[in-house]
Order: C-alpha cells, then sequence, then structure tokens
C-alpha cells in the first residue's frame, strides 16, 4: 500500500507540476473570479454619451431588490410592480429611459416573472389588471402547455404536476443576485472546467511512449497494476480538486459580492420550466455537485482515449472537438430517446436546461429525475472504462 502511495503522490506531481497546468489553472481561476462582474464594468451609454457606470447603475438596483425583498408576490405586489412600469415610455429601448431607471429598475425580475408566467408581451402587460389567483392559475397552464410540446408522458406529466403542487404560492421574492450569479454562469465554467482537463490529462498516458519509459515501466516487479491504478486516482483527483476548487471560488466571489440572501427563493421564479420544488441556492448546489460526477467520468474517458491512442496531441484535438460539437448539436423534442441520450452525456449535462430537463427515466412505473439516476450511470461507465483500460494497458508489454 505504501508503494502505491508513493506511485500516486508522484503521478500527481507529475501533472500539477507542468507549467502548462500551472498556466491554464492561473486562467481557470482568473475567469472563474471575473465572470460574476461582467453586468458592472464598464459605462452605460445613452446616444453616443456615457452617462453613468455599470457598477452605479447596478447599486440603484440591488438597493431597490433589497427593499422589496421578503414581500409576497400577490396582487398588492402586481399592481404595484404594473403601476411602475406604466410610468415608462413605450419605446423599443425602455430600460434605457430615466422613468425606467427611476421608477421601474427595482421591479424588473418580479415583471419578468409576471410577464413570463403569463406568456404575455410587453403591450398586453401595460393593459391587464391582474390578481395572484390568476397569476398562478395561467402560470400551471402554461407548465401544463409545456409539457404537452415536451413529449413527456402521462406519468410524466402527473409526476411534475405533483412536484409543482409541493411548491409553496404564491411565491415571496427575495433578492438572490448571487446566486442568480451561479446559475447564469454555469454553463461557461462546466465548459471552461472540462477544456482545462481535456488540455491537462490527454498526455497522462502517451507521455511514458514519448520519453520512451513505458517498456521499463511496465518491466518492473510492480509495473503494471499499480502504476496504471495510480494514474487513473491521480487524473480523477485532479478532475474532482479541479470542479471543487472552481466551486469553491465561484461560491465565495458571488457570495462575498452580492450577498447570501435569497438562498430559499424557489428555483422555478428564475428558470420558469423547472417543476422541481428547489430553491435556486439548493439548484446552485446541485448544479456544482453534478459537474463534479460529470468531470469525473469525463477525465475517466479522456484517460482512457489516450491509452488506446498514444498520442495526446491526438487525444486533446479528438476531446476538443467533442466538447465543441456536443454544445452546438441538439436533437429536436419529438426525438426523445436519442435528445435525452445526448443531453444526459457528461459533457452536455452540466447545464441547466439538461439538468432539469422534464424528461425523466421510468423505472417499475415510477419517474427518476435526471440528478437522481446519473450518478450510479456514471459510476458503472467510470468502472468499466477503468477495466478496460486496464486490460489495454497490461497487454502492452506483451505487443
Amino acid at each position: 500500500m505504501s508503494n502505491f502511495g508513493t506511485l500516486f503522490r508522484y503521478e500527481l506531481k507529475k501533472i500539477v507540476s507542468r507549467k502548462l497546468f500551472i498556466i491554464i489553472a492561473i486562467l481557470l481561476a482568473l475567469i472563474t473570479c471575473l465572470a460574476p462582474f461582467s453586468g458592472v464594468i464598464g459605462s452605460r451609454y445613452e446616444n453616443g454619451t456615457a452617462v453613468e457606470s455599470y457598477f452605479s447603475y447596478y447599486m440603484k438596483e440591488q438597493s431597490g431588490k433589497r427593499a422589496l425583498s421578503g414581500r409576497t408576490i400577490d396582487r398588492e405586489l402586481i399592481e404595484e410592480t404594473l403601476a411602475a412600469y406604466s410610468k415608462v415610455p413605450n419605446v423599443l429601448r425602455y430600460s434605457e429611459t430615466p422613468e425606467y431607471r427611476e421608477y421601474a429598475l427595482a421591479y424588473n425580475e418580479v415583471y419578468t416573472f409576471i410577464r413570463q408566467s403569463l406568456s404575455i408581451s410587453n403591450e398586453e402587460m401595460k393593459t391587464r389588471v391582474l390578481g395572484e389567483e390568476e397569476l398562478y392559475r395561467r402560470k400551471a397552464e402554461k407548465l401544463e402547455e409545456y409539457l404537452n410540446e415536451s413529449f413527456t408522458t402521462d406519468s410524466e406529466k402527473e409526476f411534475w404536476k405533483n412536484q409543482y403542487e409541493k411548491i409553496e404560492k404564491p411565491f415571496k421574492y427575495y433578492y438572490h443576485d448571487a446566486y442568480e450569479r451561479l446559475i447564469d454562469g454555469f454553463m461557461t465554467v462546466s465548459v471552461l472546467t472540462m477544456a482545462f482537463l481535456a488540455t491537462v490529462l490527454s498526455g497522462i498516458f502517451p507521455g511514458e511512449k514519448a520519453t520512451k519509459t513505458e517498456e521499463l515501466i511496465l518491466s518492473s516487479a510492480r509495473g503494471r497494476k499499480p502504476v496504471y491504478a495510480a494514474k487513473m486516482l491521480a487524473g480523477i483527483t485532479i478532475s474532482l480538486g479541479t470542479v471543487l476548487a472552481v466551486g469553491i471560488l465561484s461560491f465565495a466571489v458571488c457570495l462575498g459580492f452580492y450577498g447570501t440572501e435569497g438562498f430559499n427563493l424557489p428555483l422555478n421564479f428564475d428558470v420558469n420550466f423547472v417543476m422541481y420544488p428547489l430553491s435556486v441556492g439548493q439548484g446552485s448546489l446541485m448544479l456544482y455537485g453534478m459537474l463534479l460526477i460529470s468531470a469525473a467520468l469525463w477525465a475517466v474517458f479522456i484517460m482512457f482515449v489516450s491509452e488506446f491512442i498514444k498520442n495526446g496531441m491526438a487525444t486533446l484535438s479528438a476531446s476538443m472537438l467533442l466538447l465543441i460539437v456536443t454544445n452546438m448539436v441538439s436533437f429536436p423534442v419529438s426525438a426523445r430517446v436519442l435528445g435525452q441520450i445526448w443531453g444526459w452525456l457528461p459533457l452536455n449535462y452540466p447545464s441547466v436546461w439538461n439538468m432539469f430537463d422534464e424528461r425523466t427515466l421510468p423505472i417499475f412505473g415510477k419517474c427518476f429525475t435526471s440528478w437522481q439516476v446519473l450518478p450510479i450511470i456514471y459510476l458503472c461507465l467510470v468502472i468499466m472504462l477503468f477495466f478496460f483500460g486496464k486490460r489495454k494497458y497490461e497487454r502492452l508489454s506483451r505487443e
């Protein structure tokens, strides 16, 4: 066991001590830290003239939203919101008008929630007389229409209807900018993390071939099983460590700057197709938790491919191509099975729309969500790839 520990630490050190690893790790950390501030950098322009900084504009918005935090989205707040927007001029870029900044800025999230729930235009909103009963009834109807258009089964419709009923209504609005930034920026973080892992792990096995130490390692007394397992474990450790570091950094930056308020706001408020009774805080944690599992499978896949083709550059090129293709290609909702499998691939899955997809996996008449079944599926795939790669690695000395 001590020999294996020494091998593991050696393989880990080989990865993290490379200049390439250090450089792109720094870049990944910088992007992770800066991404949540993209909306508060620079200046706002009106008619070609800078009128104020985005930071100053945001601080006004934040102050207004915090003043509304904790209020129930009932008839009183709905009427108050619509009254505020009625003072805004009917122009194309109404959000750039002084009236919008003075009267409506604080209500923008509540207004967006109402409009999306009703699925109507801004023009219709201005003439609408609305109560909370109609709002939540119409919202439930729109979600039912969405399920019908998504080719869900009757059992899935019943499942999601029951889940949606568990969400407490009427909603309470909370200032929640930290969790909104975490959710909005998650796709960028996940793609960069997967690209980082492809870069640092694609040469973990081909490196031996390049330095012509492959046969020497395999001919030693402990050169087969322990070395292979140590390399695989080192790669998995790097993947888990990277996601944990990125996740901790993202949460620290967002919560540190935007505040911790709003954890309990229903996720359905921000992501209107999510019918599971989750809060924005729980949703943020789940996204990074599932990224952790997806990254582990992606890391094993990269090392498995690199062991087969024995070329680090080819592995990296293939991995990057796969990363691009999976983010560009999609299937229509009518192709239920293909679309679901495609969306559940480890490169596609770390996204809000795939993780909280309305398509479930029916088992013995019960509907299971993706986050309930994919950890088991991914673990089975990791074990399978590990042992297939192990057989290939051990056969090398006899080829």
